[in-house]
């Protein structure tokens, strides 16, 4: 009975809060009370943050206001809880689950003491370029409208503001300080700005944030029309309007356009930049008293100034909040492809399972950016296989298939050779004493995030040495590799090779070290962990020119070892090189500095040329690694194109190359400005035996926080030449299921039609491997459908011709309603896996659509309902979905656009009667004569299904116009 007492206090508590804040107008005395005694310069300065908060006024009583990211966890306080991406929740299609994981983000707010968390999310998918699609809700504005009002409930009764963000059009990562976004009237209203109306108007959050990029000229922050006119006067909005982090330009306009709070610092918000404006009456003095006003009264309502916000009494590593981002990860993920029931795996039945790929362990809990949480603890794929499998069952793990396999061993205390590292765990920082705990470690590849690395040492201030001897049975050059959170460092023969001892976030760090063949090595790895997030990882990988050599024949056809390079004193490669030197290899960091004399450290670019040979006939991979464009050719045909701006990041591809064939190299490479990278290396991409023997193949390809995330766009194909590595499995061992990790949809042409299953786990956070591991062996069935459409190809994506500004100003969104599965209904294109595509281990059956009234008057609903029923030997959930469908719409419409939805659970034989109502506003679109939303009389279909193009019940109804007023008597 507790139980119940603990989850009623919570719905009273919630209900108590979030009327509080709805009825905001009962904070107003008070506001204005405490406005009263605000000098101007007060005022003033309460508009501009102080980093992750709003400033104390102590005079007044006014409690410094903590924020925090972000919309996937509480981030900027040590570890916590890792929820799946915002993806991953729309994947769900599961309102009330949304409401439990807003619920438990502000839980773990209020145990933190944070007072507003920045997020969600509520950017459209337009493409599956946009760095940050995986924080957002997908493609549809109905879909993201309703799973944002649970969330947003859930999280501001709790006692925490939510802040849903970025307002508007934030649509793509690149140029997105200066880029702006041009659409119009109409599609702003129907596609990129319903889920932050439904946020404002039927969840009352309480913070917005702008966005970054301009909205057809004007920035957001600027923006009169968008914040004034229909932030706060259409929509209503009573909270304040905050900025992204740095998105203020000027005082004045962001004074006037609506603009409350200047975040993180008042740059602009501050007494030299308002003040004579204020003064001068440039900018009104009750503009300033809004904007103060706006943000006392919330903080009023929601008790800031009457009560502790940190609550003691909810654990910082709340189970409440752990069971909810497994529970969203298990909904979340989507089977794609399941040819002749691959899926679920039986165990029982496998002596051998082999995981490849690096996203298997330590896990891919999350993209990259500002949403990037520390988890208290990861449960990788790897570890949830293993967990899950019997004991009899072999798995295995490659990070990389193509790696020459290093052997390590060691002699344990008994004298015995053992595979793997003798490692010693200490209880402080310095490695002093004796070790707590002495065992066999089989790799150093450990992210134990918040927890302690084994029972008896503590979570932080500890320290480990793993020692082992190992030999290669190729000579050449290696690269020794570290990834730690905090201090690393690497001993070769008792020489240090590797030096990181020092405090650090997560980094990694290399050396390249010559070894000769089938001599014996002694290997010392020592690492440390001060607080916050523990990883320690080791590798030793083949580096450089493996099996190849480059070389140039030069002006008097002499054949030179290395490239011939060519530098340029700007980033265009044009005119004449300042420099024409011999580069025996392209392996470049020059960091701040400039590459050579008479070349500058930024603004610069290179050229070099020459050709690859290599000794033996063969796959290899070839990679580049570039801070900033780099493109590569061979034979004259381009195979790599990173032509942008962006920090060093790698770009590989595949190809088979006969012995001897000399092939034609160009590499071309600019710099424009920070650190200078520019480093080619390729290696032999031989698989192991191992992948043709194994009973079943798991490999997890797709990005991580590294390759996907904020302040850059990412590729449509995988990185790292997964396509050819996943293609290649296939051909090897056909029993091979696919799992992506991403934010969206990927190239998967090369290998779709012969891979028998795919999973797309998105970004599942913390618990992400245990939900895979439960789904692929059948102890879960899957339920989660893609809330975006995938395309075959990035060129079948509707936005595809319009994406990239082509003068770098303007980001044209020129397709305007006809985004996702609207644009391909309108070109009558087949997509990879259409919008709301999601398969089952069950089956389900609708019939008996009943429509009524078929003839609907004005204000007036439609009740449609349809039998439901489980086919299938299974229980499982089933993602109904309903589309209206104009039938002879006065202005031009989607063919079909998605109204309602509902997850219904049954057992296996089970039938259920689901019903679904429908009002004008299902049926209505906004028309820019009139300005305002109309719902056309006459007649609408309805199709109801399993996705957008698995329509399996059909009917029609008529929205009748309105009576004509008849005029009265003479």
């Amino acid at each position: 009975m507790r139980r119940a007492v603990g989850l009623m206090s919570l719905v009273v508590g919630f209900m108590c809060i979030q009327t509080a804040f709805s009825q905001a107008g009962d904070a107003d005395p008070r506001a204005e009370e405490i406005l009263s005694r605000m000098t101007l310069e007060e005022k003033i300065a309460y508009i501009g943050g102080t980093g992750y908060s709003i400033r104390a006024v102590s005079r007044l009583g006014l409690p410094e206001i903590i924020m925090s990211d972000g919309p996937l966890g509480v981030r900027n306080y040590g570890a916590t809880t890792a929820y799946p991406a915002g993806i991953a929740l729309a994947a769900t299609w599961n309102t009330e689950l949304a409401g439990r994981m807003g619920t438990a983000l502000g839980r773990d707010a209020r145990a933190r003491g944070v007072h507003i968390l920045l997020g969600p999310g509520l950017n459209i998918y337009r493409s599956p370029l946009c760095g940050r699609n995986f924080e957002y809700f997908g493609e549809d504005p109905y879909l993201a409208s309703r799973m944002v009002i649970p969330w947003v409930k859930g999280v501001q009764g709790q006692g925490v503001l939510a802040t849903v963000k970025h307002y508007a059009c934030n649509n793509q990562e690149y140029d997105r300080y200066t880029v702006s976004s041009d659409v119009d009237e109409r599609t702003l209203r129907e596609i990129y700005l319903p889920a932050f109306r439904a946020g404002v108007e039927e969840a009352q959050v309480a913070c917005v944030m702008s966005s970054y990029n301009l909205i057809n000229g004007t920035y957001s922050t600027e923006h009169q029309y968008l914040n004034n006119v229909i932030l706060k006067s259409e929509w209503g909005f009573k909270g304040f309007l905050m900025s992204d982090w740095g998105a203020t330009h000027q005082a004045i306009d962001a004074a006037r356009g609506g603009l409350d709070l200047e975040m993180p610092y008042g740059d602009h918000f501050n007494v030299a930049g308002l003040g004579p404006a204020v003064q001068s009456g440039a900018v009104s003095e009750a503009v300033i008293d809004d904007k103060v006003r706006r943000i006392l009264r919330t903080i009023i309502s929601l008790g800031f100034l009457d009560r502790e916000q940190k609550d003691t009494s909810i654990p910082l590593d709340d189970p409440t909040s752990a069971a909810t981002a497994l529970d969203v990860a298990r909904e979340g993920i989507v089977l794609l492809k399941n040819q002749a029931s691959f899926l679920p795996l039986r165990p029982e039945q496998l002596k051998s399972i082999l995981i490849l790929g690096a996203g298997a362990d330590p896990g891919v809990p999350a993209g990259g950016g500002s949403s990037y949480t520390t988890p208290v603890r990861t449960v990788s794929l790897l570890q949830g296989l293993r967990d899950l499998v019997p004991a009899a069952t072999n798995v295995k793990h490659l990070a990389d298939p193509y790696a020459i396999t290093i052997n390590f061993s060691h002699v344990d205390d008994a004298g015995l050779a053992q595979q793997g590292f003798q490692a010693e765990y200490f209880p402080n920082r310095t490695l002093s004493g004796q070790p707590s705990l002495r065992r066999n470690d089989e790799q150093i590849a450990f992210d134990w995030a918040a927890a302690a690395p084994a029972a008896g040492l503590p979570a932080d201030s500890f320290s480990a040495r793993w020692t082992a001897d190992f030999s290669v049975a190729q000579a050449g050059p290696f690269r020794f590799t570290t990834r730690s959170d905090d201090g690393m460092r690497v001993y070769l023969d008792g020489t240090l090779v590797v030096d990181d001892w020092l405090d650090h976030s997560v980094r990694p760090v290399w050396r390249d070290v010559n070894l000769d063949a089938g001599r014996s090595y002694s290997l010392k790895v020592e690492y440390y962990e001060n607080s916050g997030s523990a990883v320690a990882q080791f590798s030793i990988t083949a580096y450089g020119y493996q099996g190849g050599v480059l070389e140039y024949v030069d002006a008097q056809g002499k054949t030179t070892s290395g490239l011939l390079g060519e530098y340029f004193s700007n980033m265009t490669l044009s005119g004449s090189p300042v420099v024409r030197r011999t580069d025996s290899e392209l392996d470049f960091s020059w960091g701040y500095n400039a590459p050579t004399s008479g070349i500058p450290a930024d603004k610069f670019s290179v050229r070099w040329t020459g050709q690859v040979r290599f000794a033996e006939s063969g796959y290899y991979r070839l990679k580049v690694r570039a801070d900033d464009g780099v493109r590569v050719f061979l034979d004259g045909v381009r195979v790599i194109e990173d032509w942008s701006d962006h920090p060093a990041r790698s770009a590989t591809i595949e190809r088979w190359f006969e012995a001897g064939v000399p092939h034609q190299l160009r590499v071309e490479y600019y710099e424009n400005g920070g650190e200078a990278v520019a480093q080619l290396s390729w290696n032999r991409a031989v698989l192991p035996d191992v992948v043709r023997t194994a009973d079943v193949v798991v490999l997890a390809a797709g990005f991580d926080s590294l390759t996907e995330g904020e302040g850059a766009d990412r590729t449509f194909e995988l990185p790292e030449a997964q396509d050819s590595l996943i293609a290649r499995v296939l051909t090897v061992n056909p029993k091979t299921v696919v799992v992506l990790f991403g934010g969206g949809g990927v190239d998967m042409r090369g290998w779709v039609d012969q891979a028998p299953a795919i999973v797309h786990a998105w970004y599942p956070g913390q618990s992400g491997g245990q939900a895979l591991a439960e789904i692929l062996l059948g102890r879960v069935n899957p339920s989660g459908k893609i809330p975006a459409t995938f395309e075959r190809s990035w060129e079948d994506n509707p936005s595809y011709r319009y994406y990239y500004a082509p003068t770098g100003g303007s980001a044209r969104y020129q397709e305007g309603l006809f985004v996702g599965y609207r644009g391909f209904d309108r070109l009558n294109r087949d997509p990879l896996f259409p919008f709301g595509h999601g398969l089952s281990y069950t089956a389900f059956e609708y019939s008996d659509l009943s429509i009524s009234p078929v003839r609907m008057r004005p204000g007036e609903r439609v009740s449609v309902s349809f039998l439901l029923k489980n086919a299938g030997a299974r229980a499982g959930a089933e993602v109904v979905q309903l589309y209206v469908e104009p039938v002879r719409p006065p202005v031009e419409r989607p063919v079909r656009e998605l109204k309602r939805f509902q997850k219904v659970s049954l057992n296996p034989g089970e039938s259920k009667r689901v019903t679904l109502d429908l009002d004008e506003s299902a049926l209505a679109y906004y028309d820019d004569a009139q300005r305002s939303w109309v719902a056309a009389p006459g007649d609408y279909r309805i199709a109801v299904g399993a996705s957008s193009r698995d329509l399996r019940l059909e009917g029609a109804f008529m929205l009748r116009p309105p009576l004509a007023r008849r005029k009265p008597r003479k």
